[in-house]
């Protein structure tokens, strides 16, 4: 049966298609500047491991997994090997996986031909959040991508499956579970009698088994551990944060939210017989558990729901299809569209606020590369700071800090390193006292003994704006002459 008041044949389908297209490349230009400094700790991995300096943060450094997106490392090196600039790689690898994956959304539902799910591809790229992580110039394009062609791969029983998987696997540290549940409830929905059925399957599951398998032996014998470190240091967040924070992006989108509940509920009542979407929602729902089981940072925006965004949206297009009404469906499809349109906004407010903590660090680089090489940085912000001045970097936060991934943040033991220096997110009062953002920065500088020990050199505004001006500004401490004494002798006395 035909949808009334939506285009049934290809042709109207195809101009939707293309006005997404328009969109998302409206959104590109919009938002091209915005890059997340998460970013650069990887493509600084990736251009140490491209020199042959190995898995390191810092050149001979005991290699620590301080990123979580192994597939994008190697990716990312093999490009910088052949002459291509890491940034602007990063940022159309990242629009191009988008794009890909809205494109193989729409031409997989279009097969359908009586239900609405075929608007999940468009609608995805429609999104500003899309064409906003496609430019972070983290791997969520390139995971985007993967989660939609292993979808279609496996639905098709194409043999592309394997080596899909593989790459799965290597994606994301969720990718192993991801890959594993795709393969089960694609079992589980598409049985079928015969040899061949069955060999497919068991093929995939082996496939999952023997990558993942392979992966965590990797880790273990270069890392000492299972996970990236990045894992354990973004588990310690409060159990409930990661859970409030994905609330609340849920509840940004609740027309969308609401259907994918209803198809969840469609989905048990009909015992899994509805085969495109309850792997759909199996999917959606083992990754807003992981993701919201770590730092909350991690659904800021959707962060790592992206790559599974055109699920949500398909499961909800299907519950729209079943409505009743002339003009039910279509109004429902715009009110979904509206709430996809509500971050942007925020997006766009962000682009200013991020191109002045950018021109900011851009001013803390330059101060930075006149300090000799061998000197030693603690820092919070790891991305861009450290990627432009290869210095000795020390991770506050602990994504490349193997002690505080293990063994949890602990500010007397950081100040005990006793960089040479110590890089601060804050600013100056009007007394010309520092004011830190970060309470791990906070338990570092705020001690008692430490104007004994550092004494602010430098604080790197946004050009043209006053040193003693607020903001997202970078705080730099430099150690004093015999400072290692006196750190001795404050702690004899606990006046730490």
């Amino acid at each position: 049966m035909l949808l009334t008041g939506l285009p049934p044949n290809d042709s109207g389908r195809n101009l939707i298609a293309l006005l997404a297209l328009a969109g998302f490349v409206a959104w590109t230009v919009l938002l091209w500047s915005y890059s997340m400094d998460d970013a650069f700790i990887s493509f600084r991995y990736a251009e140490h491991l491209a020199h042959g300096h190995g898995l390191t943060f810092n050149i001979g450094d005991k290699p620590v997994e301080g990123y979580s997106n192994f597939l994008w490392i190697l990716l990312l090196a093999g490009l910088h090997l052949i002459g291509l600039p890491t940034y602007l790689s990063a940022k159309c690898i990242g629009l191009a996986g988008m794009l890909a994956a809205g494109f193989m959304w729409y031409r997989y539902f279009s097969a359908n031909r009586s239900d609405l799910t075929w608007l999940a591809g468009p609608l995805f790229l429609l999104a500003p959040i899309t064409a906003f992580w496609g430019l972070s110039g983290l791997e969520l394009g390139l995971h985007s991508f993967l989660i939609a062609a292993a979808f279609v791969a496996y639905r098709s029983r194409s043999l592309w499956i394997h080596p899909v998987l593989a790459l799965i696997i290597l994606s994301r540290p969720e990718g192993p579970v991801i890959a594993a549940l795709l393969v089960a409830v694609g079992w589980l929905t598409r049985r079928q009698p015969g040899r061949a059925e069955l060999s497919y399957h068991a093929t995939a599951l082996a496939v999952v088994v023997l990558g993942s398998a392979a992966l965590i032996g990797f880790r273990l014998a270069v890392f000492g551990y299972p996970l990236p470190n990045t894992y354990y240091v973004k588990a310690q967040a409060p159990a409930a944060a990661g859970y409030i924070e994905l609330a609340g992006m849920l509840l940004r989108f609740a027309p969308i939210t609401l259907g994918l509940l209803f198809a969840f509920a469609a989905v048990v009542r009909r015992r899994f017989a509805v085969p495109d979407i309850a792997p759909a929602v199996a999917l959606v729902a083992a990754q807003a558990a992981i993701t919201a089981s770590v730092d909350p940072i991690m659904n800021h925006f959707f962060r790592y729901m992206i790559p599974v965004l055109p699920l949500m949206l398909a499961a909800a297009l299907y519950v729209i299809g079943e409505l009743p009404g002339r003009y039910v469906r279509p109004a429902a499809v715009v009110i979904m569209l509206a709430s996809l349109m509500i971050p942007a906004p925020a997006l766009i407010r962000l682009i200013p606020e991020n191109n002045a903590v950018v021109s900011a660090q851009m001013n803390a680089i330059e101060w930075l590369a006149r300090v000799p090489s061998p000197a030693t940085i603690s820092i919070s912000d790891l991305g861009r700071i450290p990627y432009y001045t290869q210095h000795r970097y020390h991770d506050i936060y602990g994504l490349a800090n193997e002690d505080i991934g293990h063994h949890g943040f602990n500010g007397l033991r950081e100040l005990s390193r006793l960089p040479d220096y110590f890089v601060f997110v804050g600013q100056l009062e009007a007394d010309r006292s520092v004011a830190l953002r970060f309470w791990r920065e906070k338990s570092i500088a705020y001690r008692k003994a430490f104007p004994q020990l550092y004494e602010v050199v430098e604080v790197c505004t946004p050009d043209s704006v006053p040193s003693a001006a607020s903001g997202y500004n970078y705080v730099i401490a430099r150690r004093l002459p015999g400072a290692e004494e006196r750190f001795r002798e404050a702690l004899a006395r606990d006046e730490l």
